[in-house]
C-alpha cells in the first residue's frame, strides 16, 4: 500500500494526525496485527471532531 504510507509521510511533514492511517501502514507492512490495530484506535482518547464540538 503504497498511498497509505506515501499519505503517513504527507501527515508527519505536516504536522497532521492520522492515527487510521497509521495503524493501517503498521498491518499493511506486518508491525502490528489487524486486532492490535483496533485495540489501539479503540485505546485513543476521544477528540472534539468525534463528538462535534
Amino acid at each position: 500500500m503504497k498511498s497509505a504510507a506515501a499519505l503517513l509521510a504527507l501527515a508527519h511533514r505536516h504536522g497532521v494526525e492520522v492515527p487510521i492511517t497509521a495503524v493501517v501502514v503498521d498491518v499493511v507492512e506486518g508491525n502490528r496485527t489487524a486486532r492490535d490495530a483496533a485495540d489501539v484506535l479503540m485505546a485513543r482518547t476521544p477528540k472534539p471532531e468525534r463528538y462535534g464540538a
